[in-house]
């Protein structure tokens, strides 16, 4: 019993040693990276979009395409903004720009465009549009849809007839 108690603290001993040396080296990872990144300007590899490259990669969308005012346009839709999946062999290959979708939906023209913007020269990569074609409904378009339900009297007392006899509550 006492060699299985040496056993257990020996191996107590070198998980906590692994522990703190992984902790170790992801501070040190932290410290090494540029300043920017601790402020949360530019994310590094696999990091999602940090909020100012999201607006780059929106901005440069936007001005990619004439046509497109700005996504404030209550025809048009930002419906999402996130980090570009690479290839497998790309990043097998160790480096890889850090790259944006945009989709943005406008609604005058039935469109979906699509646009691969590169962070680090601020070009577009590639640029898609295709009619009659959209992602799953934002926020933003479901509280207007709302919206718009709740306006209109006769089917907001549907509604809440129908809801009342699905749930049981009222609406």
């Amino acid at each position: 019993m006492h060699r299985y108690n040496q056993l257990n603290k020996w191996a107590i001993t070198c998980v906590m040693g692994l522990l703190v040396g992984l902790l170790l080296a992801g501070v040190s990872a932290r410290a090494n990276s540029p300043a920017g990144f601790l402020l949360g300007a530019t994310g590094v590899g696999f990091d999602a979009l940090t909020a100012q490259e999201q607006d780059r990669v929106l901005a440069a969308a936007l001005s990619a395409n004439a046509t497109m005012v700005h996504a404030a346009d209550a025809a048009q839709e930002v419906l999402l903004v996130e980090r570009h999946q690479e290839t497998k062999d790309a990043y097998q290959s160790g480096h890889w720009p850090r790259r944006g979708d945009a989709y943005i939906y406008d609604y005058a023209t039935d469109t979906l465009t699509y646009a691969l913007i590169n962070l680090e020269t601020g070009q577009v990569d590639a640029k898609q549009e295709t009619q009659f074609v959209q992602l799953p409904l934002t926020e933003g378009e479901i509280a207007r849809a709302l919206d718009i339900a709740y306006a209109d009297e006769a089917l907001r007392t549907k509604l809440a007839a129908l809801f009342f006899a699905v749930s049981g509550e009222p609406l």
